[in-house]
């Protein structure tokens, strides 16, 4: 992906005219607002898929961050359509030195394809496998793109699904390039790469397959694809969910945040909102008057004050009650232009009227701003506000969490940061803490499992908001269906309109 923009500020003349300034902004060109940027097409890349009901994510993490011993090959740009230059030969050598490093660990492949998909089917472990070992195989001169999909078509071809794990063995020896569609052989023959692949890499290929499919690094799922593939999952992702489950769990079975609220109570405000309230009406009324009298002549048109007070409708209310009179964890979905901002609007305004503290976060800065916005808190990213939660425990921060996280030394200096004597520090969340995560569905499992149970340590409450969407993507939303079914949905599906 590229990003192109300016870097000066932009100027005004003494004519009004705009132009661009001689001085820069130099915090743009900071790595700070890169790694931003990157995070962003990450969010925005994998809500698009989401919506779309792809079983596909990114990641804007490097291989070194997600701990897969690869290094990536060097951006070629312009000289991507050249032969022999100096960068394609470096690349050569990355390439090399990452099949060299699967040849001696081929458990690196399941790196590679968990990164961008969580549940995973035998045919991606043989395209990575593929991927991987054989790209280095692409003839000179040749057409790259076809000689490439040909390998992994070969790859594939290899461990098609088998019938039973007992004649798996043969199933896969029987398999070549020569068994394969029909419609697939004119593409293969006389390709060198395959050639060279049949006679060098076959049998070795298929030795390192059948290594990764026993490995004790992955578990088979107990569900499979839309198109009937078994699924697997890496070991370490799939006792993460069992860890987050069992919290979600826990917080579900608790209702130490049940504010036992009626409907009667959300007409019933404080002597502070009446008044501005009234203030509201009576400034609406003088504003209408100043419109219609004297603003349409002087084509000005005052919009300061609202006409009337937004009238929940009975399924807002409904959703209000649930969350606010709910377990330890409400889940709240809403399509567009359902009320869903007025909803958080009063399940904030409820909590704070006992006595609760209100915090948010998103999985982006431009999401944490958002729901800062439309629910009056304050919120922050996941990261910053892990952060926070952290270095408030005397612990040092790390920004990437792996599937393991839990098992760090790290992590488990930070729990023994809660001993008494630590009385000087300020919790960021505690047991009268509510804590809304808005876009909780593109927040990956690993952030999710830590506020959930830092939620559950500090016995606090956590509402997860999301969009109600007709597909979900298989592995991407996780965590946050997996809260959907145990804790319920609140659900907010009517378009409403202020009065």
């Amino acid at each position: 992906m590229h990003i192109q923009y300016l870097t000066r500020r932009l100027g005004r003349l003494e004519n009004g005219e705009v132009v661009i300034g001689k001085v820069k902004d130099r915090e743009l060109e900071s790595p700070r607002v890169l790694y931003f940027l990157r995070e962003e097409c990450e969010i925005a890349t994998n809500k698009l898929y989401e919506e779309v009901g792809l079983p596909f994510r990114v990641s804007s993490k490097s291989y070194k961050a997600l701990g897969i011993d690869q290094e990536p090959t060097k951006h070629r740009g312009v000289t991507n359509h050249m032969q022999g230059t100096e960068l394609e030969e470096k690349n050569k050598e990355i390439i090399a030195e990452n099949a060299k490093k699967i040849y001696e660990n081929p458990e690196i492949v399941f790196g590679r394809i968990s990164y961008t998909k969580p549940v995973f089917t035998k045919e991606d472990i043989a395209i990575a496998l593929s991927d991987a070992l054989m790209v280095h195989l692409v003839s000179k001169g040749s057409n790259v793109a076809k000689e490439q999909e040909a390998i992994r078509e070969f790859g594939k071809g290899l461990v098609q699904e088998c019938s039973s794990s007992e004649n798996a063995s043969q199933n896969i020896e029987n398999n070549s390039v020569a068994n394969t569609a029909n419609d697939q052989a004119d593409s293969r023959a006389n390709n060198p790469a395959i050639e060279h692949l049949n006679k060098e890499y076959g049998e070795e290929f298929l030795r390192l397959y059948n290594q990764l499919l026993i490995s004790d690094k992955i578990e088979l799922m107990d569900q499979k694809d839309l198109m009937g593939r078994t699924l697997y999952s890496l070991k370490s992702r799939v006792n993460l969910e069992r860890r987050y489950i069992s919290a979600i769990e826990e917080l579900n079975a608790k209702e130490e945040h049940n504010l036992n609220i009626n409907a009667e109570s959300l007409e019933r405000n404080s002597l502070k909102e009446q008044i501005g309230d009234l203030v509201n009406v009576v400034g609406a009324n003088l504003q209408n008057k100043f419109n219609d009298k004297i603003g349409g002549s002087l084509g000005l048109k005052l919009n300061v004050f609202g006409s009337k007070n937004y009238v929940f409708s009975s399924e807002q209310i409904d959703a209000i009650l649930s969350v606010c009179n709910g377990s330890d964890i409400s889940v709240l979905e809403g399509n567009p232009g359902a009320g869903k901002t007025f909803v958080m609007r009063e399940i904030v305004r409820q909590y704070k009227k006992e006595g609760f503290k209100v915090v948010g976060t998103g999985p982006s800065s431009v999401s944490a701003k958002v729901v800062s916005r439309n629910a009056g808190i304050k919120a922050d990213n996941t990261s910053l506000l892990r952060k926070k939660i952290t270095e408030s425990k005397g612990a040092n921060f790390k920004i990437d969490l792996s599937s393991k996280y839990y098992e760090e030394e790290e992590y488990f200096k930070s729990l023994g940061c809660d001993s008494v004597f630590n009385f000087m520090r300020q919790d960021v969340l505690d047991s009268k803490t509510v804590l809304i995560v808005d876009e909780a569905s593109m927040i990956e499992l690993a952030n999710m499992d830590y506020l959930a149970h830092e939620v559950l340590r500090v016995k606090a409450k956590l509402v997860l908001v999301g969009d109600n969407n007709q597909f979900t993507a298989v592995g991407m939303t996780g965590a946050f269906n997996k809260a959907r079914k145990i804790a319920g949905i609140t659900l907010l599906l009517k378009v409403s309109f202020i009065l």
